[in-house]
């Protein structure tokens, strides 16, 4: 394909190759095509986009210890750069494809010299350039005589030197080979340069020069429209193959983000399991400690009570329900002897200063430090209370209901709760009655029927002779000391 002018159908073959291997690869076959796709760019005017595929080419011929196809990558990559008017790049490639070139042959040597003399002249190093040149064009392969002489003859007639111009110019239109004769007589026709030209000569040259543009510019116009047509292929090309990369990068992310989300749902599920399990265990530990007591009470021998009964209970609210039944048969087994406050707590510090400040009748707000001292010295005479209240109300024990299980706990009747919290003995007893509520139904079940039930079938009863609010209120304090 490249050699009938359809580049773009050429590098789309050399692309593709090039994906078969990977980015690092050092076979022979990727440092072929690479070298190759390189060239095929600088035929198509697209030198800047082939400076990356021959630097590439460099790379993996130095890894390969290809010292021969170095020569002429360096020399290649040095022409890609001086393109681009990319002077003092291009010169470090040319020196180093000419210091290669010295392991072989003087042929070799002498071809790199052109291109050194030649970035030497452009960048105005004219005396540079007439010493590197001087001689290469008996020296150099006989492919790059033409171009030794056409070199020569730029950089005299630039450093002023007409007569040696046109020696190099004359002997460059007489050889066979018409490479660079369109500049050889452009040289000779010159006003600096004419001066050594007969008459006849000049007429001569002018014919052919004419004859020469002419043909150039033919040539030319085919491979310009042939160019331009290449490159506008080329860019379509190039823009399918970003927005196909475009559209990888879009559904890489989206996979990415797919395996995020389904990893945070995997953890969340892994937590609430986790979470699960270990509100089971507490349950059934608390549920373990109920029966111990009830046993106790009930003097029965305590290793036939262990946690092992409940192991088959699965779910919280089966436990809940099944610590509620044991809270209310401890309850009814005391029901006749109300159950005491602790004495370590009627005799601890923070006590006497609680009842201080009921007695004076101040209110005690919610962010008073001596909630947390009153907490830590319930929870030193009984450490479970909080844990045992969590797991029985569901894990909807607010802040004021663990105030008020505090107070409980701690011997406060519902009149000195009154000033406590600020309020009215009704508000008082209703704080009372929903911590009840949430210590014995923390959680409404579907019946067999498929109906919720109602509150009045959910609330159990603690007994059937505490119908008045003194009794109700025994009832709120025994089962909360119980705990």
């Amino acid at each position: 394909y490249s050699d009938i002018g359809d580049y773009p159908t050429a590098l789309r073959y050399f692309q593709q190759s090039l994906d078969r291997y990977p980015s690092n690869s050092t076979n022979p076959m990727r440092l072929n095509i690479l070298s190759q796709t390189g060239r095929l760019l600088q035929e198509m005017g697209l030198s800047l986009d082939a400076i990356p595929y021959l630097e590439e080419t460099i790379r993996v011929s130095n890894m390969l210890g290809d010292t021969v196809n170095l020569v002429y990558d360096h020399q290649l990559l040095g022409s890609m750069y001086m393109a681009n008017k990319m002077c003092d790049l291009a010169e470090i490639h040319f020196q180093k494809a000419y210091d290669l070139a010295k392991k072989f042959s003087k042929e070799l040597m002498a071809n790199q010299l052109i291109d050194m003399a030649y970035v030497k002249m452009e960048k105005g190093k004219l005396d540079s350039a007439i010493n590197l040149i001087r001689g290469v064009e008996d020296r150099a392969e006989p492919e790059f005589r033409n171009l030794a002489l056409v070199t020569a003859a730029m950089i005299y007639k630039r450093a002023g030197m007409p007569d040696s111009a046109y020696r190099f110019a004359r002997e460059l239109v007489e050889r066979k080979d018409t490479n660079n004769h369109r500049i050889g007589y452009k040289i000779l026709l010159s006003p600096e340069v004419r001066e050594f030209v007969s008459v006849d000569s000049l007429v001569s040259y002018s014919v052919k020069l004419g004859d020469i543009v002419n043909e150039y510019h033919d040539r030319h116009e085919r491979q310009q429209f042939m160019m331009q047509n290449a490159r506008y292929n080329y860019m379509v090309q190039q823009r399918e193959r970003h927005k196909a990369e475009r559209k990888a990068d879009r559904l890489a992310i989206i996979v990415l983000a797919m395996a995020l989300a389904a990893a945070v749902v995997i953890f969340y599920l892994y937590a609430r399991w986790q979470r699960h399990r270990m509100e089971l265990t507490e349950a059934r530990e608390t549920i373990a400690n109920l029966e111990n007591r009830i046993c106790k009470m009930e003097q029965c021998e305590e290793d036939k009570v262990g946690k092992s009964r409940f192991d088959k209970i699965k779910s919280n609210n089966e436990l809940r329900e099944v610590l509620q039944k044991r809270l209310l048969q401890l309850y009814n087994g005391n029901v006749d002897k109300p159950v005491a406050v602790s004495e370590s707590l009627y005799g601890s510090e923070v006590h006497s200063r609680l009842m201080d400040r009921i007695n004076a009748g101040k209110h005690i707000p919610e962010s008073d430090p001596i909630w947390e001292e009153l907490e830590k010295t319930v929870l030193e005479e009984r450490p479970d209370f909080r844990h045992d209240l969590k797991v029985l109300s569901g894990g909807k024990l607010g802040v004021n209901d663990w105030h008020v299980a505090l107070l409980i706990r701690c011997g406060v009747t519902p009149t000195q709760m009154t000033k406590v919290f600020s309020r009215s003995r009704s508000t008082v007893s209703h704080y009372r009655r929903k911590l009840l509520s949430l210590v014995l139904s923390p959680v409404k079940n579907k019946d067999r029927d498929g109906h919720n039930p109602s509150d009045d079938e959910l609330n159990p009863s603690v007994d059937d002779h505490n119908t008045n609010d003194d009794d109700y209120s025994t009832s709120v304090d025994d089962i909360i000391r119980l705990l």
